[in-house]
Order: structure tokens, then sequence, then C-alpha cells
């Protein structure tokens, strides 16, 4: 079957219509371990949550952690936006890609995926503001500013959906800025550019180290939590040996040391099933 004739080709597709046009710059990780006896490298993409190269710091641990263990090189790419990530996941040039749950479902449908594992921890929108903002509750942002993650995103696509749910008066929706990055979303908030920020509730950390003083107004639902996916060209061992170094990472001091360097959480083996919950978030439910 070729590509385009596959059921979620199109979903990528439209994901990249969508997207940012700006040019992409492509970071790649170029630590490569020199693993004593791999037979080849394995390239984990992850999603640009944050800038590439505090993205490729952040998450080197795990890069070296999985090298040790499986045995051969893994090396990290990311990008600079969506577009270009999508684009490269879709051309299969990741071997596995760490990314929020409604990419996973929409890499899943192309049938060249499958499901690895999901972070134990379940994600949620936090909506913040500064911590000497006026505004203390959702409804105080009738007519205000909101920041957000790229349109493209999980979080892109849920903020309009969630702020409709609140009861604001006729004409004072809040206007929805959807920035290229999480980081993007975050500075806007810091520079005064935004009355408020969504961002994904494992950056609150993030914010923590960057000093940033805020407060938690509201947070969404929860939703399943970032998800590692394969391509087919992880080979069936690979496949499982991967699966079982993630579900049991947080079992031996190692692993939790990994774990807290790179400040998330372990993993579980999940049933596809758990990521409908995200399908009205996709980019094809919301073209609006």
């Amino acid at each position: 079957m070729k590509p385009s004739e596959k059921p979620g080709y199109s979903l990528f597709v439209l994901v990249l219509i969508l997207a940012v046009v700006s040019q992409p710059v492509v970071a790649s990780d170029e630590t490569k371990l020199q693993t004593p006896g791999s037979q080849h490298q394995l390239v984990l993409g992850i999603a640009p949550f944050m800038s590439p190269l505090a993205l490729i710091k952040r998450m080197a641990p795990l890069r070296d952690y999985l090298s040790q263990i499986m045995g051969r090189t893994v090396r990290i790419e990311t990008a600079t936006d969506a577009r270009e990530f999508t684009q490269r996941t879709l051309e299969g040039r990741y071997h596995f890609v760490l990314t929020n749950p409604t990419f996973a479902l929409m890499a899943l449908e192309t049938s060249d995926f499958r499901l690895v594992a999901t972070q134990k921890q379940h994600i949620s929108g936090s909506l913040i503001v500064k911590a000497d903002s006026e505004i203390q509750s959702v409804d105080q942002l009738a007519g205000k500013s909101i920041g957000a993650p790229p349109k493209v995103g999980f979080l892109g696509q849920l903020v309009r959906p969630y702020l409709k749910a609140f009861d604001f008066p006729e004409n004072q929706m809040p206007r929805v800025f959807n920035y290229n990055s999480h980081n993007a979303a975050i500075s806007a908030l810091r520079l005064g550019d935004s009355d408020a920020t969504l961002i994904v509730s494992f950056m609150e950390k993030h914010l923590d180290k960057q000093n940033l003083p805020y407060r938690v107004i509201h947070r969404t639902e929860s939703f399943p939590g970032m998800t590692i996916v394969g391509y087919q060209s992880l080979s069936d061992n690979e496949f499982k040996q991967l699966r079982e170094i993630l579900i049991t990472i947080d079992t031996d001091a190692q692993g939790r040391a990994v774990l807290e360097k790179i400040n998330m959480p372990g993993y579980r083996v999940m049933e596809e099933s758990e990521l409908e919950k995200v399908r009205p978030y996709l980019p094809v439910n919301n073209k609006k």
C-alpha cells in the first residue's frame, strides 16, 4: 500500500498544511556513544516541546541509558517546530519517537508505527499567570490574551474547546495566540505579551528552574502521557527490548536516577484504545 493510501496518512498531511511555514532548523545530537558490539545506530525522535539544544541536553541521560542497555548507539534528533518534526516522522527518519498523545494516535493510524509505551503520569494543560497578576480565575480572562503552544500540537488544539466550556460574556472570549513552542509561549507571558499561558503540566517544573514566578489558575482534564511509538524499521527484537527497558526503568537505582535527571516519570504498557480520549483534539477535527 502506498503511503498516500494509508488511513492515517491524510492526518499527517493536514498537520503539515496547518503547521507554521517558517524555515525549520533540525537539531541533531552529535554525541555518538560508540557502544561495543553495536550493529547499527538507533535514532530517537523527540517532539520539540523545548528548544532543540535544551531538549537534547535534558534527554541525554535517557539516550545514554538506552545505548548502554540495548548495546548499540542511540542518537537524539528533534526540530525547532512541529512541521519539520512531523515531516521527518512521516518519512521514517526516526526509529522511535517520544511525542504527545495526539501525534502518537496519528502515527499509529498510518500503520507504519507500533505503540511501545506511555508515561505513567498523565498530562494536562496548566493555565498559568505571573505570580503578581491580578487575574485569579479563568472568568477574569474575558477579553484577555492567552498564549499557547503550536496549533498543530495537542494543547494547541485543546485550548479553544477548553475555553469554550467557560461562560464568557458575548464577544469577550479570550484571544488565543499560538506560538512556535512552549518556550515561546512562556516567553510571551514573561514579557507581558500575553495575560496567561496554557502549558503542558510537566513543564511547570521547567518554569521553576527558569525562576519565573507563576500561579496555576486552572487545569484541564487529564489525558494519556507522553508516548513512545516505534517505526516499522525497528525490528521485533528491538521493539520488545525497548519496551522492556522502558517499563522497568523505574525498578532499579540506575534507571530511577535517569528519570530524576530528565525530570520525567516511568513508563507503562498502554492499549491503543486509551488514545481515543484525545481524538477530538486531532487537527482534522479542529480546522478553524
